[in-house]
């Protein structure tokens, strides 16, 4: 459809639309809408009808940009997952390592398919500047779903960038302290 909820960003967004083109639903849309249906129907229209009828329509044409990629996606046979850490930062060959990337990428998967799920442990990837820790990440889930920005983890502003993030990478450890740790 034209108007549609993300699940992931749990917001409205829209297709081309008469006035606008694809992108997030914006205070702007609401007013061309109504104007569009005043138009049509040569009458006014309550905003808070016209915005209800809106999530309404919205919400049934819901999707989750990231489930439908994981679903699309085919594997080729090769195992990889195990050995990605060894093979991409050159890490020794040892359990350690390896289970670490299998919990890490169960738990990516399995926080998508069932939003809030436990999670106990985030990575920490130590190494000097340039040695592709920050391009691992938006090489893994792509920039769009990839957060590398400074996030107050207690503000609103901060936990807005968390859940509109897949996979979000605490520079330094700088966005916790040990009360929200």
């Amino acid at each position: 459809g034209k108007i549609r909820f993300n699940e992931f960003s749990s917001k409205i967004e829209h297709d081309r639309l008469p006035w606008a083109d694809v992108g997030e639903w914006v205070d702007d849309d609401n007013a061309h809408l109504r104007y569009m249906l005043e138009q049509y129907r040569r009458s006014g229209f309550q905003k808070d009808r016209v915005m209800d009828a809106l999530v309404i329509v919205a919400k049934h044409h819901k999707y989750h940009p990231i489930r439908e990629y994981l679903e699309g996606l085919e594997w080729d046979g090769k195992p990889r997952i195990e050995s990605l850490f060894i093979d991409y930062f050159h890490t020794e060959d040892i359990p350690l390592y390896r289970n670490a990337a299998i919990c890490f990428f169960a738990k990516a998967v399995q926080r998508i398919f069932e939003p809030g799920c436990d999670l106990q442990f985030m990575l920490e990837f130590l190494g000097s500047q340039g040695t592709g820790k920050s391009a691992f990440g938006k090489a893994l889930v792509g920039a769009k779903w990839f957060n590398d920005s400074d996030i107050d983890v207690g503000s609103k502003d901060g936990y807005m960038a968390l859940s509109n993030s897949w996979l979000i990478e605490i520079a330094e450890g700088d966005s916790f302290n040990k009360k929200e740790a």
